[in-house]
C-alpha cells in the first residue's frame, strides 16, 4: 500500500549510539538508552522515518503499549516504569539467569553457586538442601517464561 511521504511528518532518528546496534538473522537489534529494544527488519533505516505494523490479534493491546514505550523512549532516556515490585524484578532476573545457564548446559549446582555463593553449594548436603529446590524452581520458571509464560507477564502490565 503506497504511503505518501508527507504523511510521516518530519523523520526523527532513534536515540541510539552506534555501539547499541547488533545484526541478527532477523534484522538489526537496537537497544535504546532507556533500555527498550527495537528490531528493524530488512533495510529499514535507523534514522527514520519508521513505520510500525501491528497484527490485530489477541495481543494487540501489548503491541500498542510497546509502540507507546517507543514513543516515550524518543522523549526520555528514563527506563519505563514497571508494575513489578523490586522483589519480583529480582526473582525474574534470577529466573532468566537460571534459564540462560541451563541452556548453556550448566548443572543446578553450578547455577546455585553463581546465584547463592559457593558456601551454599559445597558438599553432599546440597542434594537435599532448600537452595537446590529453589534453584530447580527458578530453572522451571525460566523455562515456563521461555515457553510463552512471558506473555502472561506482559499482559499483566510488566
Amino acid at each position: 500500500m503506497p504511503v505518501e511521504r508527507a504523511s510521516f511528518g518530519e523523520p526523527r532518528p532513534l536515540p541510539v549510539a552506534r555501539s547499541d546496534i547488533r545484526q541478527g538473522e532477523d534484522g538489526r537489534h537496537i537497544r535504546l538508552p532507556s533500555g527498550l529494544q527495537v528490531l528493524l527488519r530488512g533495510d529499514a533505516p535507523s534514522g527514520g522515518p519508521l513505520m510500525v505494523v501491528m497484527a490485530y490479534d489477541a495481543d494487540f493491546n501489548l503491541r500498542v503499549r510497546a509502540v507507546d514505550a517507543l514513543r516515550r523512549a524518543d522523549l526520555t532516556d528514563a527506563p519505563p516504569v514497571s508494575r513489578l515490585s523490586t522483589a519480583q524484578k529480582e526473582r525474574l532476573a534470577r529466573c532468566l539467569f537460571a534459564l540462560d545457564a541451563t541452556l548453556k548446559d550448566r548443572t543446578h549446582r553450578e547455577i546455585a553457586r553463581e546465584l547463592f555463593g559457593p558456601e551454599e553449594t559445597e558438599g553432599a548436603e546440597f542434594a537435599t538442601s532448600t537452595i537446590r529446590d529453589v534453584t530447580a524452581r527458578l530453572v522451571r520458571r525460566g523455562r515456563a517464561l521461555m515457553s510463552g509464560g512471558y506473555l502472561r507477564l506482559l499482559r499483566a502490565g510488566f
